[in-house]
């Protein structure tokens, strides 16, 4: 019963919000509304009542609404005294405004419930570098850990949700950034390199990425060759080095900046081991303390300075591998180091499996080297595998069954004042909805085009479930699921199918174009065709409904 509960907290306000567009439309343009039903079918008994010249009411059936004007129906009969007030005889371009309140006010509805959440954050992450990843343009240009981004592209930029949102606009596009690197304000210019992604509507995105992060990465090592003095003094990769000669390190770049200082010569470092826990089916690894001393020959430390110690950051590096995937087939192992990816060297374990991803039916070729010293290459490619979301729908994940792990931590967050929080709500509330149009019109798009499979397409049970389940993890995530679908009953009115909104709105353009109206039995059949389209989509979201909560 909770689950019909939640539907119709859910359906309700997207309902009342979509006919309350019409009504107050049609009032204002002078047309009268003879009934204003939220559901169809009989009206719950008193439930149903008439102020003035409009009856309202709560039908049986929460499934819809409706908004019932004079002369709505072309094949009514109109007083000749009531004609200049029904929808028939107002403006053609009243009509097309009534007719489009509905959907616009569907897509309202998100811009309140996205301004509540942005204004409701009263803290959130700075814009400072907490590390920067080798090879990349940030790396390239000087950026560091530590420094505080002030502007981008002339943009000021207090949080590092605003930055990145800026960097990602701008591949391959010299971009002026103003850093502050203690006290001091500092001016660098970084080209972000281009980085392709593929979106869960199997669409690839073209962003901007210059090689940071906002996590902080742990002092975590790792340790590929064997004959190196890292490897004989006993460290090992995934090993975290909290001291070099009892200077505590927090980070990679602590550390890297340590051991260049100690410029060859040998290092006391101390150290936490991962070691597998009693109960090892929990996943668990403890952290247990030791010391060792790595110690370079003299021949090393002249000819390879800080590299001599055979130290690197463990972030390329494979910490496990599960059985019968891509990764194991073609021999991967925990403690190998990718090298490169189709010939391209990579920057992080992430931007690995984005590459990945983004072709994941493709063949890949992949370098790695071994401990032992031994540069191997295969090709592979993704695994398929179908699983069922928290939803219960199925979708496809793309396995390379290879995994990286290394510690981070975020930096605090900061308060946001009052006033900047009312002016990024405003700011950002209508471009968010905006960005979940985009993505709802490639879906739809992505749909008709068979890239996105007919059976996720959902109806009653669906909303029901979804609905309990966002219910379950708090109001924040109902109100979020209530405005995504608020944008796709505004989407799917707009498409120019009769009886929908979007086909009223077809035939006011074509009567405009053609300067008279459709002829009665034209609009007949175009009202059929898309009569039937509507059954068999709802017929097709019943059948997928059924198949999986009840029978799947």
């Amino acid at each position: 019963m909770s689950a019909v509960f939640y539907f119709i907290l859910l359906i309700g306000p997207l309902v009342f919000f979509h006919e309350l567009g019409h009504f107050l439309f049609a009032k204002l343009f002078n047309v009268k509304v003879l009934r204003f039903s939220l559901g169809f079918g009989p009206a719950i008994p008193g439930l149903r009542r008439k102020w003035g010249e409009t009856e309202y009411q709560i039908a049986a059936f929460p499934l819809g609404g409706y908004v019932k004007m004079l002369g709505e129906d072309p094949t009514e009969a109109v007083a000749e005294e009531d004609r200049r007030r029904s929808f028939g005889g107002a403006a053609l371009w009243k009509r097309y405004i009534i007719v489009a309140a509905g959907p616009v006010f569907n897509l309202i509805l998100p811009v309140f419930i996205f301004f509540f959440a942005w204004f409701s954050i009263h803290k959130t992450a700075p814009a400072s570098v907490g590390t920067v990843l080798q090879g990349t343009p940030a790396h390239a240009a000087g950026l560091l850990p530590g420094d505080q981004i002030l502007q981008v592209n002339g943009i000021k930029t207090p949080y590092w949700r605003d930055a990145v949102q800026i960097i990602e606009t701008r591949p391959q596009q010299a971009t002026k950034f103003v850093i502050l690197r203690k006290g001091r304000q500092k001016t660098l210019t970084i080209t972000p390199a281009l980085h392709e992604k593929m979106t869960l509507l199997r669409v690839v995105k073209r962003l901007g990425r210059i090689g940071i992060t906002l996590q902080y990465t742990r002092a975590q090592v790792g340790v590929i060759d064997q004959k190196s003095p890292a490897w004989r003094a006993g460290l090992r990769t995934g090993d975290i080095v909290s001291s070099v000669n009892r200077v505590p390190v927090a980070s990679w770049h602590d550390l890297h900046l340590a051991l260049r200082a100690a410029k060859g010569l040998p290092v006391r470092l101390t150290l936490l081991r991962r070691t597998p826990a009693p109960l090892a089916f929990l996943d668990l690894r403890e952290l247990s303390p030791t010391s060792l001393t790595v110690q370079p020959t003299e021949q090393q430390a002249r000819s390879r300075g800080w590299a001599a110690y055979g130290i690197e950051p463990a972030s390329m590096f494979v910490d496990r591998v599960e059985p019968d995937t891509p990764a194991a087939k073609v021999g991967l192992k925990a403690g190998d180091r990718v090298l490169t990816l189709n010939g391209a060297r990579l920057a992080s374990w992430l931007h690995l499996i984005e590459k990945l991803r983004t072709a994941p039916q493709k063949k890949h070729r992949l370098t790695w080297r071994t401990p032992a010293g031994e540069i191997l290459a295969k090709d592979l490619s993704l695994k398929e595998v179908k699983k069922k979301d928290e939803f219960k729908q199925e979708r496809k994940i793309y396995v390379f069954g290879a995994y990286n792990r290394v510690d981070t931590w975020d930096p605090p967050d900061v308060t946001v004042p009052y006033g900047r929080r009312v002016t990024y709500a405003l700011i950002q509330a209508p471009k968010r909805t905006w960005e979940f149009c985009e993505i709802m019109a490639i879906a739809v798009a992505q749909l008709i085009r068979g890239k996105i499979p007919s059976n996720t397409i959902g109806g009653p049970i669906m909303l029901g479930y979804v609905a309990n389940k966002a219910a379950g993890q708090g109001w924040e995530t109902f109100l979020f699921i209530m405005a995504l679908i608020s944008i796709n009953l505004a989407m799917i009115n707009l498409l120019p199918v009769p009886i929908l909104d979007g086909g009223h709105i077809l035939i006011f353009t074509i009567e405009a174009i053609r300067r008279k109206p459709i002829s009665l039995s034209t609009r007949a059949s175009m009202t059929t065709v898309g009569l039937l389209f509507i059954v068999a989509l709802m017929a097709l979201a019943f059948f997928n409904d059924c198949n999986r909560y009840i029978f799947g």
